[in-house]
């Protein structure tokens, strides 16, 4: 059971993120940029430029890493807990992670969010694989701020949005209350995030709005008793202002050692790591190292380090076909001890997926391998399933995002009818519609081992209800189906089949 932190008189001080709206800053900004280019790092590392700042930082890492041992929604223990960290809140608040983070993104000088880079890039890639949430919500402050807000124009919050869903939430006296002046925001907003089963305050249900998310004013209305409400709507902006954390083409992936001695070397033994007036950023010293160093001799040192670990993350560090051939050869070998293996957010495709499914049947220790966000396609779901058929250790496999289609759904429907050892498969973000659902949902007919499917956000209507409503009269093991949020026109499908389907449920584990 992992050590929970515990509270400290916070009563009065929680939820304070909900409120800082007043601190944007009304005037474009440059672009949030130059993150994206540094390597992706553990939540320790990522957090090393911050102990000035934050001289307690590292111990509220351990807090939240300890609290994130068990991460939902496929993502990394240093994920998830970097999602934890930013949510937690002590004294001072002003060294509170999401306040200087917050502070840094909105300042108008770009040199000042340096030092959050490693973090920021942890952090957003976290949050942009949760699922995108298409909803209405709310945030408010104890201010009249409706003359800021003109109808028509449009405004762009430069820090991360905290809401919530419910207008009862916000009022409630831990948060507003219903008395004095308040301003009221009703967000129609297009991409949130809900991080409640990764945040330190899930009864919170707090819905995570990105940085430099722009907004049109819809209209304002003042309900009487100094209260007004402003209604936004989500806009795209014309120009990227938030550079996306997976585009790291200008860079490539170094020795962690060494990064772990350039960090030592230059930011936590120098000051000028914040400063403004150096004459070259420490980031731009650290990029020269990670560009120089040989990605081939990295990655076999990454193995050599981490060979007798349980984990081995290469997550977001450029693995690509060639890398893969070496990664398998390590699971063929005799004393390799990975027990979870993370390649996502990666170049592999269905290249490297050969060797990896070679090597898939002869490994005996993997259990979970995370291949999300890569460039699979439909060969490499087809070279996977092949590889699972006679597997009989991996439990947990996750190929959200690899643009696989109907294809590869047939070849992995064939592989649950005789694999009786796989219980979660995540296929989320995918080109999947309702003839690849159909393969899968008759495959679980035959399947007794499978406990979560997850097939959100593909192009799926109502007409797979009825294969699903079948299997579910004989599976007795599927506990946990993710149908939302399908790309195709029938939206209303998610509503009619989450219904059948979690009505059989109910009934089959009630026996």
């Amino acid at each position: 059971m992992a050590w929970k932190y515990q509270e400290d008189n916070l009563d009065e001080m929680r939820n304070l993120r909900y409120f800082d709206i007043e601190d944007e800053p009304r005037k474009m900004l440059l672009p949030i940029e130059g993150y994206e280019l540094v390597p992706l790092m553990s939540l320790e590392m990522a957090v090393k430029p911050l102990e000035q700042l934050i001289p307690d930082i590292q111990r509220k890492v351990y807090v939240a890493k300890e609290n994130s041992q068990e991460p939902q929604d496929s993502l990394s223990k240093d994920e998830s807990g970097s999602i934890h960290l930013y949510t937690m809140e002590w004294e001072p608040h002003s060294q509170c992670l999401y306040f200087v983070l917050n502070t840094a993104l909105r300042a108008e000088n770009r040199q000042e969010l340096k030092p959050f880079f490693p973090y920021l890039k942890l952090f957003l890639i976290a949050l942009l694989k949760l699922p995108s949430e298409k909803r209405t919500v709310w945030r408010g402050v104890k201010l009249n701020l409706s003359e800021q807000y003109v109808k028509g124009n449009t405004v762009t919050w430069w820090g991360l949005s905290s809401c919530t869903e419910s207008i009862s939430v916000l009022e409630s006296p831990q948060f507003l209350g219903k008395s004095g002046t308040r301003t009221l925001f009703n967000i129609e907003c297009e991409n949130g995030r809900i991080i409640r089963r990764h945040s330190y305050y899930p009864k919170e249900n707090e819905i995570l709005l990105l940085p430099a998310t722009q907004f049109q004013i819809i209209d304002k209305i003042d309900i009487g008793s100094d209260t007004h409400i402003i209604h936004l709507r989500e806009v795209e902006t014309p120009f990227p202002f938030l550079q996306s954390p997976f585009d790291t083409t200008s860079t490539s992936a170094t020795n962690s050692a060494d990064i772990t001695h350039k960090f030592n070397e230059i930011v936590i033994n120098k000051a000028s790591f914040i400063s403004t007036n150096t004459n070259r950023s420490t980031m731009e010293k650290v990029l020269v190292a990670i560009t120089k160093y040989p990605k081939e001799k990295w990655l076999k040192h990454e193995i050599e380090q981490h060979r007798a670990d349980k984990d081995m993350i290469l997550g977001g560090q450029n693995i690509t076909d060639q890398d893969v051939e070496i990664i398998a050869e390590e699971l063929m070998a005799s004393n390799t001890c990975w027990y979870r293996l993370w390649l996502g957010n990666n170049k592999v495709t269905f290249t490297g997926v050969r060797n990896l499914s070679i090597a898939l049947k002869i490994n005996s220790t993997l259990v979970k391998l995370y291949l999300d966000w890569n460039k699979l396609g439909d060969e490499g779901a087809i070279l996977i399933a092949e590889s699972l058929k006679t597997n009989k250790m991996l439990k947990v496999i996750n190929l959200h995002w690899n643009k696989i289609g109907d294809h590869g759904c047939l070849e992995l429907a064939e592989m649950l009818k005789v694999n009786q050892t796989l219980e979660e498969l995540r296929l989320g973000h995918n080109l999947i519609t309702d003839s690849g659902t159909n393969f899968i949902s008759t495959a679980l007919i035959k399947n007794n081992s499978l406990v979560v499917l997850d097939l959100h956000e593909n192009q799926i209507t109502d007409n797979c209800v009825k294969t699903f409503y079948e299997a579910m009269k004989t599976n007795r093991t599927l506990k946990q189906l993710d149908l939302t949020h399908q790309t195709c026109k029938r939206v209303d499908a998610n509503a009619t089949m989450n219904v059948a389907v979690r009505g059989k449920i109910q009934e089959m584990t009630s026996l």
